[in-house]
């Protein structure tokens, strides 16, 4: 009998050696999908300093399955590394754009740990440098110039209206870019206090801030475009030859191509 009991004893053990190892093979591969991680990179506007680091880390890590976040405001690029059974690249670019930092996921890392660019280009035509440009800008400034035709009563070929918007944005961001790579920031509290002073419209918020940061660093590169237009066209050469411009939409790359074998240059829009 106490044979008989140790032997039911042994077979017991060997079951329930035999249940914990099947839970634990189940179990292994949903630990290893709740603990996998990836990343995912973020075109971020309206950053200006520590603080929008932080606040966008703060927001971002209140999010179940956001494991870290690292941003650069230079680039205007956060890196964010999630868990992907808890939350998704569209969820974390709406929690950075509600916080106050209008963010668009920018590229992803893919299955092989390779981060791909993944861009919607129904919202942005190109990109410059680090920066996305956004589709609605370069349709805005293209009614702005039609519209100024009209009123004048000397309507403007459609060629023109594209090439003038392009040549527009791209010398904008250009600018842009090598002013935050440059360490050139405009703080939103100094913002603030100059709209309010000036009584400008809190919509053109953005805008103004552009305006006051190419300000100083046309300052710190002693570079005044009314007085020495030479020295301000070579900065813009010398950018335009070591920032890398990638156009997504095929009309404007078209469209650009035609005028350049037209004009047989850059068409003035950034030159004048």
């Amino acid at each position: 009998m106490k044979k008989a009991l140790i032997i039911i004893a042994a077979i017991a053990s060997i079951a329930v050696i035999g249940v914990a190892g099947k839970v634990f093979f189940d179990a292994s591969p949903d630990a290893t999908a709740s603990s996998r991680t990836v990343s995912a990179e973020f075109s971020v506007e309206r950053l200006t300093c520590g603080s929008c680091v932080e606040n966008i880390r703060q927001a971002l890590l209140q999010v179940e399955g956001v494991v870290s976040v690292e941003t650069d405001v230079a680039k205007g690029k956060s890196l964010v590394a999630f868990d992907p059974a808890k939350t998704d690249a569209a969820l974390i670019a709406k929690v950075m754009t509600q916080s106050g930092y209008p963010a668009q996921l920018y590229a992803r890392e893919n299955t092989q740990g390779v981060m791909t660019t993944a861009v919607d280009t129904t919202l942005y035509i190109a990109r410059i440098g680090e920066r996305l440009v956004p589709r609605a800008d370069f349709n805005e400034l293209i009614e702005q110039q039609r519209l100024a035709g009209t009123e004048s009563g000397d309507a403007l070929p459609v060629q023109y209206l594209v090439r003038f918007a392009w040549m527009t944005i791209l010398q904008r961001e250009l600018l842009v870019s090598a002013a935050t790579e440059a360490g050139v920031t405009v703080a939103n509290a100094e913002l603030d206090a100059y709209i309010s002073t000036n009584q400008l419209a809190s919509a053109d918020r953005e805008k103004v801030r552009t305006n006051l940061l190419l300000e100083r660093f046309f300052k710190q590169q002693n570079v005044d475009r009314a007085s020495n237009p030479d020295a301000f066209a070579s900065l813009l050469t010398s950018l335009q030859k070591s920032t890398p411009v990638q156009i997504f939409d095929e009309s404007l790359k078209q469209s650009l191509s035609v005028g350049t074998k037209n004009s047989g240059g850059c068409g003035g829009g950034c030159c004048g």
